[in-house]
C-alpha cells in the first residue's frame, strides 16, 4: 500500500549520508544476477560503521541465475499490466515476479507460475522498496493479495511489512568487499487464509544494500511458519548476489533469429556462434513447450507441427547468465 509510510529525519541524512538508495538504483530491463544460498549469518549488527564479514561464507547448493526481462515477454503478463519490469529464474522460464518502479520506491504487484497455472496478485501492492532511503529512513506498509489456481480463487491474504535502516558500514563477501553500504531490518507477517485454515509466516530479515547495485548485495532470513496458530516449521537462510558481467554474454545471446515466423510445421533458431545455451520455449500460460541444453549449434530446426496455434515465446540463455526472448506465432 502507498500511504502507510513514514520519514524521520531523511532530509537532514541525505545531506551528509552517501549510503542513499534512490529510484536510479531500481532494477532494469537486461539486469542478470545470481543469488548463492549459504551457511546462516546472525551477526550482521546495526550501527554506523559497521563491518560486516561473510567472507567465510560456505555455498549451499548451486548458485542460481536471475534476469530481469520486459513484462510484454514473461509468463502471465496479461495479469500485470502497471509492471515496468519482471524478474525470472533461469531454472523456471515458466513463472516470473512482476514489479512496478515508481519515484517513491519500488512495488511488487504479484507472481505466476504456469505449472497451476498459479497466480498470486496483490489487490494492494506490496512496497518492497522506499525511494530514497538512507541511514534513519523507516516505512511500513500494508499489502493484500490473492491467490488463484487455473483462475479459480483458492485464498486470501494479507501481509504487514516495517523496514528501518538502521546501520551502515562495509560488506565483505566471498567475491569482495563493498563499502558504502546500507542495513535494513525488515519484519514481516503475513497471514493466508485457504478452505478454513489460517496459514500465518512471520520473518525477520536484515537486508544489505548498496547505492548503484540493481539488487541486494547480501540478506539473511528467519522464517516462522504457523498453521492455524501453531507453529509447525521454522527456516533459517541467507544468501549473496553474485554479479554476472553480462555486456559481452547479452551481445551473444541476442544473436539469433527465427524463420519462418509465424510457422506451421518446421522452425529454424539460427544464431552466429557455437557458444553452448540453454533454448526453452513457453507457451503464451507460461507451460514449457520444450526444453534443451546446453548445447553448441549455429542452427536447430524445432517441429512444431504439433503445437496449438498461438503465441509462443523462444528463451536463449548463456553459459554466462544473459539471456535473450523472441517471440514466435504458430498459426
Amino acid at each position: 500500500m502507498r500511504t502507510l509510510l513514514t520519514l524521520f529525519g531523511t532530509a537532514a541524512f541525505l545531506a551528509v549520508n552517501a549510503q542513499v538508495i534512490t529510484s536510479a538504483d531500481a532494477p532494469t530491463v537486461g539486469y542478470t544476477f545470481s543469488w548463492q544460498t549459504s551457511g546462516w549469518y546472525e551477526e550482521l549488527s546495526s550501527g554506523s560503521g559497521q563491518t560486516w564479514d561473510m567472507s567465510a561464507a560456505t555455498p549451499s547448493g548451486g548458485a542460481e541465475v536471475f534476469f530481469y526481462i520486459l513484462p510484454t515477454l514473461a509468463p502471465g503478463n496479461d495479469f500485470f499490466p502497471d509492471a515496468d519490469v519482471a524478474l525470472q529464474s533461469a531454472g523456471a522460464l515458466n513463472a516470473a515476479t512482476f514489479f512496478d518502479v515508481q519515484p517513491d520506491g519500488l512495488y511488487n504487484l504479484g507472481t505466476y507460475d504456469g505449472g497451476g497455472p498459479v497466480t498470486v496478485l496483490y489487490t494492494d501492492v506490496d512496497q518492497t522498496m522506499r525511494y530514497p532511503c538512507t541511514l534513519g529512513t523507516t516505512w511500513t506498509d500494508e499489502a493484500a493479495f490473492e491467490t488463484s489456481v487455473d483462475g479459480n480463487p483458492i485464498s486470501v491474504g494479507a501481509v504487514t511489512n516495517t523496514y528501518t535502516a538502521d546501520g551502515s558500514g562495509t560488506l565483505i563477501l566471498p567475491n569482495g568487499t563493498y563499502t558504502n553500504v546500507l542495513r535494513i531490518a525488515r519484519t514481516s507477517s503475513e497471514t493466508a487464509e485457504s478452505f478454513g485454515t489460517t496459514y500465518t509466516t512471520t520473518k525477520e530479515e536484515v537486508i544489505l544494500r548498496k547505492p548503484g547495485t540493481q539488487e541486494v548485495l547480501a540478506s539473511t532470513i528467519h522464517h516462522t511458519y504457523f498453521v492455524n496458530g501453531v507453529q509447525s516449521d521454522e527456516l533459517f537462510q541467507s544468501y549473496y548476489l553474485v554479479p554476472l558481467a553480462t555486456g559481452i554474454s547479452e551481445a551473444r545471446a541476442a544473436a539469433f533469429t527465427l524463420f519462418p515466423n509465424p510457422a506451421n510445421y518446421l522452425v529454424t533458431v539460427q544464431k552466429s556462434d557455437r557458444d553452448p545455451v540453454r533454448i526453452s520455449v513457453t507457451d503464451a500460460l507460461g507451460r514449457v513447450v520444450f526444453a534443451q541444453g546446453p548445447t553448441s549449434f549455429n542452427t536447430l530446426n524445432l517441429d512444431v507441427s504439433n503445437w496449438s496455434a498461438g503465441l509462443y515465446q523462444v528463451h536463449l540463455l548463456d553459459e554466462h547468465g544473459a539471456s535473450h526472448v523472441e517471440r514466435l506465432l504458430v498459426d
